[in-house]
C-alpha cells in the first residue's frame, strides 16, 4: 500500500534508478509524472506517440532508435492518461520484448484500469506479457473508479521477489 500511485512511483524511481538515470515515458502522458521524475533528479525521456485513424499508438521505431543505455524504467500508462487508449495485448507483449531486451524495469500505471467500454476491455500487463514478470512493478488504486481521490491510497503489485525486496527497501 502507498500513499497515492504517484508517490509509488517515486518511491520506485529512488529504488531502481540513480540521479541522472533517463525515465522513458511516451507523451502525452500524466503530467505528474514529470514532476515526481525530476523532483526525483532524474531525467524524463519523452517518445511521442503516434496519431493514427483518430487513435495513440505506440512509436517502437523512435523508441528502438532513440535507445542510448541511459534508461532505466519505463513509466506506461494501460488505460492510457489522458487518452484513454485502451492497449492491445500485442502492443503489450510489444513493450516487455523491449524492456526484457533492455534491461528495463517498467512502471505500469493501471489506475484506469475499470473506466473503460464494454467493447474495449481493459487487459492487465502481466496477464498480456507475464513473461515480463522479473522486470514489472504495477500501481494501480480504487480511486479513479470511485472518485475518492482524496483518499491518497494506491497499491503497488510487484510480483518478483528481487524486485519486492529492493522496494521495500526504499
Amino acid at each position: 500500500v502507498v500513499h497515492g500511485v504517484n508517490s509509488g512511483i517515486g518511491m520506485g524511481l529512488r529504488a531502481f534508478s540513480n540521479p541522472g538515470d533517463e525515465i522513458i515515458v511516451f507523451s502525452p502522458i500524466y503530467h505528474a509524472f514529470y514532476r515526481t521524475i525530476k523532483n526525483n533528479n532524474r531525467i524524463p525521456k519523452e517518445i511521442p506517440l503516434l496519431v493514427k485513424n483518430e487513435q495513440f499508438e505506440l512509436d517502437f521505431e523512435a523508441l528502438e532508435e532513440t535507445f542510448s543505455g541511459k534508461e532505466k524504467i519505463m513509466i506506461f500508462s494501460s488505460p492510457h492518461n489522458p487518452g484513454g487508449k485502451v492497449w492491445s495485448k500485442r502492443d503489450l507483449k510489444k513493450l516487455a520484448e523491449f524492456c526484457l531486451n533492455k534491461g528495463i524495469i517498467i512502471f505500469m500505471d493501471e489506475i484506469h484500469h475499470d473506466l473503460t467500454y464494454d467493447e474495449k476491455n481493459h487487459i492487465t500487463f502481466l496477464k498480456a506479457a507475464p513473461e515480463a514478470e522479473e522486470l514489472t512493478v504495477v500501481f494501480t488504486a480504487a480511486t479513479k473508479t470511485f472518485n475518492i481521490a482524496g483518499c491518497h491510497t494506491g497499491t503497488t503489485i510487484i510480483p518478483d521477489k528481487k524486485l519486492h525486496r529492493i522496494y521495500d527497501a526504499e
